[in-house]
Formats: C-alpha cells, sequence, structure tokens
C-alpha cells in the first residue's frame, strides 16, 4: 500500500537531514538522501534538503573534521532553511553535526529537532541544547532510541580506548538525554523502539513509519505539545 496519502499536507515547512559516516554522497541510500527523496514524493519537490558528508569510523574528528562539517551544515542551512518553518532529522554522527552547529547563533529556529540513535554527548548542558531549547532556537526536541543497537555499545569502547585523543562516540543513542533542564522538560521526548543502529532506514517500511513520525510536525507547524510518535 502506498504511504503518499499519509500525511497531512502544509506546504510551509521544510525538512533538512543530516546522515551519519560511512553514507557515501549520491549513492541514494544514506539517511539523508532517503529521506529527501521521500519528502518530495509525498510532501511535495522542494521541500526538503540534505547535508551530506563521508568519513571512516576513526577518521570523523581528525584535523577537526567535525568542526568543519558543523560548519557545511550551517552554510547549508543558512541558505536552505526558512526562519521558523524547519524540521530537522539527524542519524548518528550527524546529530553531533547538528548539535555543534547550534552553538553558532545565527541559525534560523528549529521547529522539531529529531535525533535518531544520536552519536553525541548526552548532557544537554554539555552539548548546548539546553540553551537551545530555553532561547527557543529548537521549539521541540525528539531523541529515537534503538534498544539493540549494537553501534552504541561499540560506541562506548571507543570512548574508552580513544576518549583521550578525542576519538570516541558520544552515547545519547544509548542512555538517552542528560541533565535536561526542568523549564524545558515539556518540550523534550525520548522514544525507545526496538532493532539496531540504522533500523529507522533500513527497509522502505521502516524508512517510511521514520518520515511520518518527522513529518507528524506538518500537520500543525507551531504547534508546542508533544506529537504522538507513530513508530
Amino acid at each position: 500500500m502506498s504511504d503518499t496519502l499519509l500525511v497531512p499536507r502544509r506546504p510551509r515547512v521544510t525538512y533538512g537531514f543530516v546522515g551519519g559516516i560511512l553514507d557515501p554522497p549520491d549513492d541514494g541510500q544514506g539517511f539523508g538522501e532517503l529521506g529527501v527523496a521521500w519528502v518530495n514524493r509525498n510532501l511535495g519537490p522542494g521541500r526538503a534538503w540534505a547535508y551530506e558528508y563521508f568519513s571512516l569510523a576513526l577518521m570523523r574528528r581528525l584535523f577537526g573534521a567535525q568542526r568543519k562539517r558543523a560548519a557545511g551544515f550551517a552554510s547549508l542551512f543558512r541558505k536552505r532553511g526558512r526562519d521558523g518553518d524547519n524540521v530537522i532529522a539527524a542519524h548518528s554522527n550527524g546529530a553531533e553535526v547538528v548539535v555543534r552547529a547550534l552553538a553558532g547563533k545565527d541559525l534560523p529556529i528549529i521547529r522539531w529537532l529529531h535525533l535518531f540513535s544520536p552519536a553525541c554527548d548526552p548532557d544537554m548542558d554539555a552539548n548546548g541544547l539546553n540553551l537551545a531549547l530555553e532561547t527557543r532556537r529548537v521549539g521541540n526536541l525528539t531523541v529515537w532510541i534503538a534498544k539493540e543497537d549494537r553501534a552504541m555499545k561499540a560506541a562506548w569502547w571507543s570512548r574508552f580506548f580513544g576518549g583521550w585523543l578525542g576519538l570516541g562516540y558520544g552515547l545519547m543513542g544509548r542512555d538517552g538525554p542528560t541533565h535536561i533542564l526542568p523549564e524545558v522538560a515539556d518540550r523534550v521526548s525520548v522514544v525507545p523502539r526496538p532493532g539496531g543502529h540504522s533500523r529507522w532506514h533500513s527497509t522502505p517500511a521502516a524508512l517510511a513509519l521514520t518520515m511520518r513520525a518527522v513529518s507528524a510536525f506538518d500537520e500543525n507547524p507551531w504547534a508546542e505539545k508533544k506529537l504522538t510518535p507513530v513508530i
């Protein structure tokens, strides 16, 4: 059955996607490219964009690469995003790219930020997400956790052995966000689901469910309440 008519249409929202490592640009199979294709097919063309990059597992932070990716995402977001009408969805290392970019003060407002199996610092004070939510630069945050995420289990070991070199991965996708400010807690959701690290887009059916959750914001772009997850 087609998923074309499952999401209410609102032309005002723009969607941005950022995938993880080992997602070669232009291969059509990465989280970002799949997300853009789904939005174009189901919500209309020209409403989605993706920041793409490629990195090997242990190379992602060498020579300031993460800082450069965050700057690249921010630059593209300024060009493609529309102030106040943006939904951003990021997977794995893409979550850290987005969170780093939020340290900049001149990005468009993100009405809803979805982090899928995020490989970023879980501490909301340290990673800046508390501040972004408190100042309304991010309206709502949903963190999606895969319960059988072997990549997140490996991330713990990467921090144990490589953290002193700055090579370790963040554990938000394993532990969920921590130190959430009480003032913003009602706009933060944590949604655990069965499956592995890439279960969000590993099959067409999984991708459709993920994109329905991301695009549920289309129903009411100015909503401040949590939406019921459909995944």
